[in-house]
């Protein structure tokens, strides 16, 4: 609103994903709408979003779709052409393994002919992207001054990326996702999406059991066992915890060490933990899925 648009929300549930159909009836209904935004991988909820078919239907409708992948891009396919993604904004940290610093975009010739459009002025010179494209498109030189050491830490990241080969990179994080997430269940703890086919293969969320105070769950995993796992926020606050199986981390060896260290802790905190089950479970999914 800031910037003189006006907002129209598609709402769903946080454990819920956003719908390709309820997208449709929107646009169908506000026909003045030009731009639409989504996150790819909502992290807090450990969701991700049908990318495909809401850049299909963006596309029927005329309508420039900007993604945020930030927690997808290097973890799960995201082919912004051919699914119709007209501004891709992803960061450095995340699957990528990179030092965070870095944001990275890509940008579709109609998205560059809608800025092209703009009627008024765009505020400021640093988020300025026809900046970026008049200075290095075409005079090869930032409009700025860069971090070199975080280019070349981001340029290696991505060749590691390469090397191992994308298509090995995101069964990689598959199969530690099915790992984790059977894992959480024969623990006998709850995966917060209502439905599991809408699980990021980056993230898991698991619903804080009745009682547990998960701040002090993961003060423990981290004092007694050097682990960090997150809590979320909002409205989400306590209600969730999360797994981070993203880039470097998404190992199967530390799907394990992770089960083993959560179970002990929710039974330290006496709570009944299946540790031989979560861990067998797990052991099962990676053996089952190589």
């Amino acid at each position: 609103m800031a910037y003189g648009g006006t907002p129209v929300e598609v709402r769903v549930d946080y454990d819920d994903i956003i719908h390709p159909e309820e997208v449709d009836r929107v646009l169908e209904r506000e026909k003045d709408v030009g731009i639409a935004t989504l996150v790819h991988c909502e992290t807090p909820s450990g969701t991700l979003n049908p990318l495909e078919e809401i850049g299909k239907i963006c596309r029927e409708h005329d309508v420039v779709l900007v993604v945020d992948a930030v927690s997808s891009v290097g973890g799960v396919p995201v082919e912004v052409d051919r699914w119709g993604v007209d501004v891709c904004i992803v960061g450095s940290q995340k699957c990528l393994s990179a030092p965070p610093g870095i944001g990275v975009m890509s940008i579709s010739k109609r998205a560059w002919e809608k800025i092209e459009e703009r009627r008024g002025r765009v505020r400021g010179f640093y988020l300025n992207l026809l900046n970026w494209r008049d200075w290095w498109f075409e005079k090869r030189v930032f409009p700025y001054t860069h971090s070199v050491s975080l280019l070349y830490a981001l340029d290696e990241a991505c060749n590691m990326l390469l090397e191992e080969g994308l298509g090995n990179v995101f069964r990689r994080h598959g199969l530690v996702a099915e790992a984790t997430r059977e894992g959480i269940k024969a623990m006998g703890l709850k995966l917060f999406p209502r439905k599991e086919e809408y699980c990021s293969n980056t993230v898991t969320a698991v619903e804080t059991p009745k009682g547990l105070n998960e701040e002090e769950l993961r003060r423990r995993l981290k004092e007694h066992y050097g682990i960090m796992i997150a809590g979320s926020w909002g409205k989400l606050a306590g209600k969730v915890f999360r797994l981070g199986h993203m880039g470097y981390n998404a190992q199967p060896e530390k799907v394990l060490q992770v089960l083993l260290a959560l179970s002990r802790c929710l039974s330290d905190m006496g709570f009944p933990s299946k540790t031989w089950e979560a861990l067998s479970a797990a052991e099962d999914a990676l053996r089952t899925n190589r």
